[in-house]
């Protein structure tokens, strides 16, 4: 009878007399990778280095019984199967090798067929095991398609009630600006004037900001899970960046005032004019600004600037930096910062998800062009993206 392998790496641990020697010989001849394991060294984490498939455990000078307990106590090796091997001077307890978890056992003197017969049928029963346990997990786990799809109508469920909340929020902030002697009270039922309750109006706008700051959060989900499914669809033109900064400094100025912050535009007049969309990198350009101010002190000054850069191997690009003299960045947080749904530890008490800079990049990336940050604790950040120049 011809016994066939299937291959795999098998550990043998204890001691080894001389009849060892051709027991790891027949096993390489049938395309085993074989290691051994004797003692002083018989360790579990020496086993969960080897990560054998499966483990042939003697009985020549050790307590087999103990070592097959730790070595399935330690879930790094996964949990091979373990084949007691008796040996002429020390006889098995076979009721005890199943009790601590014995696969299989092979009674002195070994048959070279009957070992061989017996790691195949236990590495078979593996690899069942395991492609049956991988083939449940890839069935129970959704697809990527699945999840988006998912995400994208939670994000659109929870945007309806809050759009409506805010509506209504509005509609009593007009009214609070009418005076009452201007409303009539013929104009509300009698019986419902007892329901009427006052709410101050510094309430009611802070209720509608919180609306604002929820809808922006679910806009961002499903403007992700849109840009995963089909990306940005960009309308460029050409654009002169420092009209466009002029432009958007103007627009800012109450934010900037309110944060007591200085917002400087030192872009050229005289610079080239841009290939881009200025819908989507004004979008960047309000997500650099408005982290500069979230994460920094009142106070912070932050200035726009932009430079032409020229390289040999790609097209004359513009390098536009964002540069503020605030707390800076950690540089671990630095490799990690544009990732989806990553935040700074000491952003826990701000509201957001981690999507802005991830977006910024997109739209950057869209543009053929590339984005980067550099940071030192203490020294203030500089964010900075190209564009092609027209």
């Amino acid at each position: 009878m011809t016994i066939e392998a299937i291959g795999g790496r098998i550990l043998v641990v204890g001691e080894a007399p001389e009849n060892w020697q051709h027991l790891n010989e027949l096993l390489s001849e049938h395309g085993y990778s074989v290691s051994t394991i004797s003692g002083t060294r018989i360790l579990t984490e020496n086993v969960g280095e080897q990560n054998p498939d499966l483990v042939l455990l003697g009985s020549y000078g050790v307590n087999p019984y103990e070592i097959c307990q730790t070595l399935l106590k330690n879930r790094s090796i996964n949990s091979p199967p373990i084949i007691f091997l008796d040996s002429e001077k020390h006889r098995l307890n076979k009721q005890r090798v199943f009790q601590v978890g014995g696969a299989d056992y092979l009674a002195y003197p070994w048959q070279a067929e009957d070992i061989l017969c017996r790691i195949q049928h236990q590495l078979f029963l593996r690899q069942y095991q395991q492609s049956t346990e991988t083939e449940e997990q890839t069935e129970n786990l959704p697809t990527a398609e699945t999840l988006n799809l998912y995400l994208h109508t939670v994000s659109h469920d929870l945007r309806n009630p809050v759009l409506a909340l805010s509506l209504v929020l509005q509609n009593l902030l007009k009214e609070s600006q009418t005076p009452l002697d201007n409303k009539s009270s013929d104009s509300i039922e009698p019986q419902l004037l007892n329901d009427i309750v006052p709410v101050p109006k510094a309430i009611l706008e802070q209720m509608l900001k919180s609306c604002d700051r929820q809808l922006r959060l679910i806009n961002a989900l499903i403007e992700v899970q849109q840009l995963t499914l089909s990306g940005f669809c960009l309308n460029c033109q050409p654009l002169s960046l420092y009209q466009f900064t002029q432009t958007f400094i103007t627009d800012w100025q109450l934010t900037l005032q309110q944060n007591q912050t200085n917002l400087q535009n030192q872009i050229s007049r005289e610079l080239p004019l841009v290939e881009a969309d200025a819908d989507q990198l004004w979008r960047v350009l309000e997500n650099l600004t408005a982290n500069a101010i979230k994460h920094n002190p009142p106070g912070v000054e932050i200035v726009l600037d932009a430079a032409r850069v020229e390289s040999s191997t790609a097209a004359s690009m513009i390098c536009y930096t964002v540069s503020d003299n605030g707390l800076g960045i950690a540089p671990e947080l630095t490799e990690v910062i544009f990732e989806r749904y990553r935040r700074g530890k000491k952003t826990k008490k701000i509201l957001g998800l981690g999507l802005g800079l991830y977006l910024c990049r997109q739209i950057i990336q869209a543009h053929g062009g590339e984005i980067g940050v550099k940071s030192e604790p203490g020294k203030g950040t500089q964010f900075w993206f190209t564009l092609k120049i027209v």
